[in-house]
Protein backbone atom coordinates (compact mmCIF):
# COMPACT_ATOMS: atom_id res chain seq x y z
CA UNK A 1 0.00 0.00 0.00
CA UNK A 2 1.15 3.26 -0.86
CA UNK A 3 1.41 6.15 1.59
CA UNK A 4 -0.92 9.32 0.72
CA UNK A 5 1.41 12.34 0.41
CA UNK A 6 2.58 13.79 3.51
CA UNK A 7 1.76 10.51 5.64
CA UNK A 8 3.94 7.75 7.08
CA UNK A 9 3.79 4.42 6.95
CA UNK A 10 4.97 1.71 9.63
CA UNK A 11 7.61 -0.49 7.89
CA UNK A 12 8.35 -3.31 10.41
CA UNK A 13 11.17 -6.11 9.48
CA UNK A 14 10.91 -9.42 11.90
CA UNK A 15 12.29 -12.76 11.95
CA UNK A 16 10.06 -15.16 10.57
CA UNK A 17 10.86 -18.18 12.92
CA UNK A 18 11.03 -16.28 16.20
CA UNK A 19 8.29 -13.13 15.50
CA UNK A 20 10.93 -11.17 17.03
CA UNK A 21 10.24 -7.23 15.69
CA UNK A 22 14.32 -6.47 14.22
CA UNK A 23 13.15 -3.01 12.92
CA UNK A 24 10.12 -0.78 12.62
CA UNK A 25 10.33 2.42 11.14
CA UNK A 26 7.88 4.93 9.36
CA UNK A 27 8.75 6.06 6.23
CA UNK A 28 7.16 9.23 3.85
CA UNK A 29 7.53 6.71 0.95
CA UNK A 30 7.97 3.39 0.04
CA UNK A 31 10.95 3.62 -2.57
CA UNK A 32 12.81 0.67 -3.00
CA UNK A 33 15.83 2.83 -2.31
CA UNK A 34 14.28 3.79 1.14
CA UNK A 35 13.58 0.55 1.36
CA UNK A 36 17.13 -0.77 0.85
CA UNK A 37 17.94 1.52 3.87
CA UNK A 38 16.05 -0.15 6.34
CA UNK A 39 17.19 -3.54 4.98
CA UNK A 40 21.05 -2.82 5.16
CA UNK A 41 20.33 -1.39 8.77
CA UNK A 42 19.06 -4.68 9.82
CA UNK A 43 21.74 -6.75 8.01
CA UNK A 44 24.90 -4.48 9.49
CA UNK A 45 22.66 -4.98 13.26
CA UNK A 46 22.70 -9.01 13.18
CA UNK A 47 24.98 -11.14 13.93
CA UNK A 48 23.50 -13.99 11.82
CA UNK A 49 23.38 -15.21 8.60
CA UNK A 50 20.14 -13.71 6.34
CA UNK A 51 18.94 -16.95 4.56
CA UNK A 52 15.88 -15.39 3.07
CA UNK A 53 13.29 -12.99 2.83
CA UNK A 54 9.16 -12.91 2.74
CA UNK A 55 6.95 -9.80 1.57
CA UNK A 56 4.04 -9.27 0.09
CA UNK A 57 5.93 -9.05 -3.16
CA UNK A 58 5.54 -5.39 -3.74
CA UNK A 59 7.70 -4.53 -6.51
CA UNK A 60 9.48 -1.79 -4.22
CA UNK A 61 10.63 -4.29 -1.64
CA UNK A 62 11.12 -6.89 -4.58
CA UNK A 63 13.86 -4.07 -5.67
CA UNK A 64 15.55 -3.02 -2.43
CA UNK A 65 15.82 -7.30 -1.64
CA UNK A 66 17.63 -7.02 -4.78
CA UNK A 67 20.18 -4.12 -3.95
CA UNK A 68 20.45 -5.09 -0.16
CA UNK A 69 20.44 -8.38 -0.11
CA UNK A 70 21.97 -10.05 -3.44
CA UNK A 71 21.78 -13.78 -3.88
CA UNK A 72 18.94 -13.79 -0.96
CA UNK A 73 16.18 -16.04 -1.61
CA UNK A 74 12.77 -14.36 -2.05
CA UNK A 75 9.34 -15.76 -1.81
CA UNK A 76 6.21 -14.68 -1.46
CA UNK A 77 4.31 -14.98 1.93
CA UNK A 78 1.19 -17.88 1.82
CA UNK A 79 -1.70 -15.47 2.52
CA UNK A 80 -0.09 -13.20 -0.63
CA UNK A 81 0.63 -16.13 -2.85
CA UNK A 82 -2.89 -17.72 -2.21
CA UNK A 83 -4.52 -14.36 -2.90
CA UNK A 84 -3.06 -13.60 -6.46
CA UNK A 85 -3.19 -17.40 -7.32
CA UNK A 86 -7.05 -17.28 -6.99
CA UNK A 87 -7.22 -14.00 -8.70
CA UNK A 88 -5.95 -15.20 -11.45
CA UNK A 89 -8.69 -18.19 -11.70
CA UNK A 90 -11.46 -15.15 -11.22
Amino acid sequence: MQPDVGHEVLWIIRDCLSGEILLAKALLSSTNEDLATLLLEVKNTLDVKIDGVISDGQQSIRKAVEVALPGIAHGLCHFHFFVRSSQSYL
